[in-house]
């Protein structure tokens, strides 16, 4: 079949629409040659440029599935497979000879756009599945067209008719499908997330992650807030290991089984806050919640089987959390409801690698006679602090050791006050260490719900209240600068930049600038954050535990997931069967046009041109007037009214009907036809 320009330029701007997408996820050399393959192919239509032999391009594509073999280590799995279907895609398209070509490239249009969307679910990626699959079906449409000129708005709106008519099936099937969690489809080695967070602290680290405005995760408290802003610790990691100034985790922290969830209805449960995560990718396995976690479970998991813990009530995933997730925290506002397991004082004392006799002077100005407890010790070092007019600073700069903060520059990030409270109340003999996580959050639109960007990430303290047995919090940061505590990283951040003056400085913009675009701006962000965050909220909550919920209200008692599996594959076929079956039976009443093409073949296999079972009517329309050029006009009157009507915008009225009809049973052969000899077609 010959298919015009038009529709062969369609088709190239179809590949390279749904191949832009993966630009930034497939190697860019894989984007490299699929672009060279994609020109090629237009300057071979436009100027004539020769098509590479068969062999050159088997080659090529040998080269390139070689290439991505070596670059991931296997071709199977999601983003090595799509590399690869990029690459074949776009090699295709130096092979659009035929009509069944063009079929093809199309359809595999469909699987690009699939790949996509198993790596993607975002509120921007679902809008673009909806106009690709629109766009994909109107191209396949304008395929089996005979012209395009003026019809890409009606094969838009027809293709729009296609998809709401197979909504149905497709509710159904999202309803009864079972849906996979916990990464099915995403265990990666290639991580999109970033966090920054590790196992040391050091200084400048912490300052240089609150420099992103990312978001690292969104939370929302469907049950009740725990209080203000000012209140939200996110825990992610304790340090346990004093080098001074710097920390690390250290080996010290046991690992405890995860206790089992709260009976409902007990006074544990009562005492406990609900919090829904949903996580960012992350290449680091910390599970964020807030103080203190008593429970963390993934969707669809109860078990906790996925989730190790340690003694510091931290919580990290067993599974990577390289795609977005959602998990659920119980936490209790009151440490002192936490059931903390014995630990060896030893460790949370001990600072390695030594300091100077200045710093143990200091420390024993804080512990006194021996008699302070250990919060009078906190609060006279939070007084030595205030007094001696240490700063907050978001730039602290370099900083050697205890002594350089302590006594020369006393400017400093949460974490250089964090590291260096924490080990004075070791020098002082009080049990501590250096939690890092994030400190508050921008609140949405809605009341229960807070979006946590990694500006802020912060460290703080804990240490062991012998008094009342058990860990408690303090944050020098909030008797330093009660500011940034009570404002928050990203409101803090902004008053920071409002007092710097200079050329930069918003208030130097005008006010409808400064208070109404911007605040505009401001306003349509956090609405498409939160829209987008419902959207994404919904899928991942949307499992198969959901899915259970759901069937149980419609009365379908639970039964096991492949059970459902067989049943919604078993519907789709009937489904179809049934269709077909329809579609079958109502065909010679309801179509006059379907009867009118078949008549017409009927007549053309009788002149020796048989119609293929996988020929559509446009190829069956050139390969007859090929063999019989002495009807061309006569053909062409009878095939293009009747693909008009299947494929296009106008029908066929009764009298438009009984000409064609009257036209194909005039078709003829002239004598008889011998073996070896070509038949003729006459019009009379």
């Amino acid at each position: 079949m010959n298919y015009d320009d038009k529709k062969r330029n369609l088709i190239y701007f179809l590949v390279g629409i749904n191949i832009l997408p993966h630009a930034l996820t497939v190697p860019t050399w894989v984007i490299g040659v699929s672009a060279v393959f994609l020109l090629w192919g237009l300057s071979h239509y436009y100027r004539s440029w020769p098509l590479p032999r068969s062999g050159f391009l088997k080659a090529m594509v040998a080269l390139g599935g070689a290439g991505i073999f070596f670059q991931y280590g296997t071709v199977m799995g999601q983003e090595p497979a799509t590399a690869l279907l990029v690459l074949m895609v776009s090699a295709k398209l130096l092979e659009l000879r035929k009509f069944r070509d063009a079929v093809v490239v199309i359809l595999l249009c469909y699987l690009i756009l699939m790949a996509k969307l198993i790596e993607s679910q975002s509120m921007e990626m679902t809008l673009f599945m909806v106009f690709d699959v629109l766009l994909i079906t109107a191209v396949l449409a304008t395929l089996y067209s005979s012209s395009t000129q003026g019809k890409i708005r009606f094969l838009m709106r027809r293709s729009l008719i296609f998809a709401l008519q197979s909504m149905p099936l497709a509710f159904v099937l999202f309803v009864v499908f079972p849906r996979f969690s916990l990464n099915l489809w995403s265990q990666s080695k290639k991580v999109t997330g970033e966090t920054g967070f590790s196992d040391s602290l050091r200084p400048g680290r912490v300052a240089h992650l609150a420099e992103s405005d990312k978001v690292a995760f969104r939370v929302s408290f469907p049950e009740r807030q725990p209080g203000s802003v000012r209140g939200l610790y996110w825990r992610g990691l304790v340090l346990t290991l004093s080098r001074g100034l710097d920390w690390d985790k250290g080996t010290f922290q046991k690992g405890i089984p995860v206790s089992p969830r709260a009976p409902e209805g007990g006074d544990a449960e009562r005492n406990e806050i609900t919090q829904d995560i949903f996580f960012e990718p992350s290449p680091d396995p910390y599970l964020f919640a807030l103080d203190w976690p008593a429970f963390v479970g993934f969707s669809g998991d109860p078990t906790s089987r996925l989730v190790r813990t340690s003694e510091g009530k931290t919580f990290e995933s067993k599974i990577n959390l390289s795609s977005r997730l959602y998990y659920r925290v119980f936490f209790v506002v009151d440490s002192r409801k936490v059931k903390w397991i014995f630990f060896d004082p030893e460790i949370y004392l001990k600072v390695v690698g030594g300091v100077s006799s200045r710093v143990e002077d200091l420390a024993k100005e804080f512990l006194g006679n021996g008699k302070q407890s250990s919060r009078e010790i906190v609060d006279r070092i939070l007084n030595y602090f205030t007094s001696n007019k240490f700063r907050y600073t978001l730039k602290p700069g370099e900083m050697t050791d205890l002594d350089d903060f302590l006594f020369s520059k006393r400017v400093g990030f949460c974490e250089h006050y964090a590291g260096a409270m924490a080990s004075l109340l070791r020098l002082a003999k009080v049990p501590s260490r250096v939690v890092v996580g994030f400190q508050g959050g921008t609140p949405s639109l809605l009341n229960d719900y807070y979006f946590v960007r990694y500006l802020d990430a912060h460290a703080w303290v804990e240490f062991w209240d012998s008094d009342k047995e058990t860990w408690m919090r303090v944050d020098p940061v909030e008797a330093i600068s009660p500011q940034r505590i009570a404002m928050g990283a990203a409101a803090y951040s902004e008053m920071v930049r409002e007092d710097v003056s200079g050329i930069f400085n918003t208030q130097n913009l005008p006010k409808w600038l400064r208070g109404g675009l911007g605040e505009v701006g401001e306003r349509i962000h956090l609405i498409w954050d939160q829209t987008e965050s419902l959207w994404v909220n919904f899928l991942l909550r949307y499992d198969w535990s959901f899915q259970k919920d759901i069937l149980k209200k419609w009365g379908v008692e639970s039964y096991g997931r492949w059970v459902f599996v067989l049943a919604a594959v078993l519907l789709s076929v009937m489904t179809v069967v049934f269709a077909l079956f329809i579609l079958r039976g109502s065909h010679d009443h309801n179509e006059p046009d379907l009867e009118l093409y078949r008549l017409l073949c009927d007549r053309l296999a009788r002149a020796g041109l048989v119609r293929e079972k996988t020929e559509g009517p446009l190829e069956f329309w050139s390969r007859a007037k090929n063999k019989f050029p002495q009807a061309n006009l006569l053909l062409d009157s009878i095939f293009e009214p009747i693909i008009e009507s299947r494929y296009g915008r106008s029908r066929l009225d009764r009298k438009k009907l009984s000409e064609l009809r009257y036209l194909i049973k005039r078709l003829r052969i002239q004598g008889r036809r011998e073996e070896g000899q070509k038949p003729k077609m006459l019009s009379e």
